[in-house]
């Protein structure tokens, strides 16, 4: 005979409380720790526009776009004063036509002195006024070529800094792939350490720490994903991170069913024996003022209580499941009184009998 290996020592309702709260305190303080490491990763200094600007921009091309734009100035000084000067011309030039008009029509004399004299300044009148119109047209077909030269010039200047935004784009692209590498860097190795950690040293100590743990670096994993992926990637990578975390939840939940270790199987005996049901196949032992009623794991207690069945007034037999036909009370082979086949211990005199279907157990001495 021997002695279940089980963790018993499971503590009081408030240490386990205090137990819980600390461990999704370090789960906080563990996700704030991360976060400034990422904080200090995302303050790296980002490409800056000078820099590249300063790097890649011709100076040439400025020098000539600042000349250009001085001359334009110059050139429209010289054309809008030339202009007011054209017009004083003009309505000078149409003041010695009226006087000319009115002495041709006062004396009819076309040698008349000052008629002579008149007809000599609008004639001056009239070359100076080409003269003008000369200068401007060559002033302005100068105006239009620097007009054609700076535009060719701003065309270069354009795409000198497409390209320099290009250039900046592409750092810009590059320094948060370095970003992004560094935060996956440090949280993927982390993540795996927990999860080896969490499945191979599973127990009370280690357990709700590696969880806690964990699921503050995979929330920074999921951000960090978002954060930095395309969001027609992001999304397929968390899709498929989530199916595969999914997957291996069922794979450990379907394992912990089909082959649960010893304490989970006992566990589930001893609640299945508080209900009255085989902890087998959870068929309602029906033994004594039981025999003619039938419940489920979630009806039992509104059908004793129902029936105002006292359960201490019930004298158990050995009895096998009707179902299943499992040996659920018999004979303890140590005192001779009846007690639960598949629990450990005998309630009368705690001697310990062996099942293997609750592992392996260590000697232990009966209680006399």
């Amino acid at each position: 005979m021997g002695k279940l290996k089980l963790n018993a020592k499971k503590g009081t309702w408030g240490v386990r409380m205090m137990i819980l709260l600390l461990t999704i305190v370090a789960g906080i303080l563990f996700y704030s720790l991360l976060s400034l490491i990422i904080s200090d990763i995302r303050s790296m200094k980002e490409p800056s526009y000078e820099d590249v600007y300063n790097k890649m921009q011709n100076p040439d091309l400025k020098a000539r776009e600042d000349q250009l734009k001085e001359r334009e100035k110059t050139l429209d000084a010289n054309l809008k004063a030339l202009q007011e000067e054209r017009e004083l011309k003009a309505s000078s030039s149409k003041n010695l036509e009226q006087t000319l008009n009115q002495l041709n029509k006062q004396t009819g004399i076309a040698q008349n002195g000052q008629m002579k004299e008149t007809m000599d300044k609008f004639l001056d009148f009239q070359k100076e006024y080409q003269e003008l119109n000369s200068r401007i047209l060559t002033l302005t077909q100068e105006r239009q070529q620097v007009t054609t030269e700076h535009n060719n010039l701003f065309q270069q200047l354009q795409d000198q800094e497409n390209t320099i935004q290009e250039e900046l784009n592409k750092r810009h692209k590059n320094h948060r792939l370095v970003q992004a590498m560094l935060e996956l860097a440090l949280l993927l190795p982390l993540s795996f350490l927990f999860f080896i950690i969490f499945l191979r040293k599973r127990g009370p100590m280690v357990t709700p720490l590696m969880l806690a743990l964990g699921c503050a670096t995979l929330l920074h994993v999921f951000i960090a994903v978002h954060e930095y992926f395309p969001s027609q990637w992001s999304k397929y990578i968390l899709i498929v991170a989530s199916i595969l975390i999914i997957i291996r939840l069922l794979s450990f939940l379907v394992k912990l069913s089909v082959a649960p270790k010893p304490e989970r199987l006992m566990l589930q005996y001893s609640q299945a024996y508080e209900r009255f049901l085989c902890p087998v196949c959870e068929y309602p032992i029906r033994i004594g003022p039981l025999k003619f009623l039938f419940w489920t794991r979630n009806s039992v207690h509104s059908v004793l209580n129902g029936k105002n069945v006292n359960t201490e007034d019930i004298e158990i037999e050995p009895y096998t499941c009707p179902a299943c036909g499992e040996l659920l009370y018999d004979k303890c082979e140590h005192c001779g009184k009846i007690r639960h086949t598949l629990l450990p211990y005998c309630e009368h005199c705690g001697q310990n009998k062996e099942n293997p279907l609750l592992g392996k157990t260590e000697p232990e001495k009966p209680r006399a």
